[in-house]
């Protein structure tokens, strides 16, 4: 009872200062063959997670001027995009850009954004760019330097653990075939969690990870990536982290148990792997979440009736299992806000 009144307060608090999730109306777009471009955003939430598809078409990129008129503070880029023209990610007060993947380097406009966010994002894949978090400080200007989150501070680290947080940021246990995490000790609020530590594989983030049991309440992290290395994302792991607005799930995982995410409300979008054969009871219950893109088939033995119909709020299982009720139908199923159990297939 304490632990849900303290997030029931959480949550109006969030409302108060205007955390809302986009949705197609904000956004102005180019059609491009079977595809759009975003060319104009025009909502009021400052962290926006860009929407994959809109009216239905694969978004693939920005156009023009999309943020200058704007006071966005961050930004999260599925890594459907693949171009950004001149401007687009020219904004005086956004201090962190979230790519969920690479750019070909002919497709990043030189001019697209302030500072030296281009050339940091390609310093060590010049081709392709290296995906993760980006940060600077306001006011953002042409001078700005960026950092990527986890990047070494010392010449003494690897090179290959610099877009990871450090190993100390986590507490871990050794399992059979690697590492498991079971807890988050770290005070940024954007993780980027390593595919190893002790030199070791990565392969599951274990129960309550991010969730603080003296005050019972999440932790204060707003963006997680999730290597490809892990298989297992435990129960309750990421349970009442009511600022956590962006997830980038590995290609590796294949289990997402109950309560996982329950209760993030800040939570709008989610890709969930084709790896994935498990979901568990109330994994995604009570979150934010207003899409949902399920990249494979989930074999209906493992969505299971007895706990998992509740995976989801409202008709979302339903909807998966309309067309195929063994697998179940890949894509994109969006609702009008969170309080909706109605789900819609794109």
């Amino acid at each position: 009872m304490k632990r849900t009144v303290f997030l029931a307060l959480v949550l109006f608090a969030l409302m108060a200062v205007g955390l809302y999730a986009q949705t197609e109306a904000d956004f102005d777009t180019r059609n491009v063959n079977d595809t759009v471009t975003i060319t104009n955003y025009k909502g009021s939430a400052t962290t926006v997670n860009l929407p994959v598809k809109i009216n239905n078409k694969l978004v693939i990129g920005l156009e023009g001027s999309v943020f200058r008129k704007n006071k966005v503070a961050s930004i999260t880029i599925p890594d459907s995009y693949i171009g950004f023209g001149q401007a687009t990610l020219r904004c005086d007060t956004l201090t962190s850009i979230t790519f969920q993947g690479t750019i070909p380097s002919s497709k990043f406009s030189t001019a697209a954004c302030f500072g030296d966010l281009r050339d940091k994002f390609y310093a060590t894949d010049k081709a392709n760019g290296t995906p993760g978090t980006y940060t600077t400080t306001a006011p953002v200007s042409d001078s700005s330097v960026w950092t990527k989150v986890g990047a070494a501070s010392s010449a003494t680290t690897p090179a290959a653990n610099t877009q990871f947080n450090p190993e100390s940021d986590f507490t871990v246990t050794a399992v059979s075939g690697g590492i498991s995490i079971t807890k988050y000790k770290g005070s940024s609020p954007i993780v980027n969690i390593p595919e190893k530590i002790q030199n070791k594989p990565v392969i599951e983030i274990g129960g309550r990870v991010f969730y603080n049991d003296k005050t019972w309440e999440g932790m204060n992290v707003t963006s997680v990536t999730i290597p490809s290395s892990v298989k297992t994302i435990g129960n309750e792991a990421f349970y009442g982290c009511t600022k956590l607005a962006s997830v980038t799930i590995g290609s590796g995982v294949t289990s997402i148990e109950g309560s996982a995410f329950q209760d993030c409300t800040n939570l709008k979008s989610i890709t969930i792997p084709a790896s994935v054969t498990s979901i568990g009871w109330v994994a995604f219950g009570d979150s934010g979440l207003t899409s949902v893109t399920f990249q494979g088939t989930i074999a209906v033995g493992d969505f299971k009736t007895a706990f998992d119909t509740e995976a989801f709020d409202g008709d979302l299982r339903a909807k998966f299992y309309a067309t195929d009720k063994s697998k179940g139908t890949p894509g994109t199923y969006t609702r009008p806000d969170s309080k909706s159990k109605t789900w819609t297939k794109q």
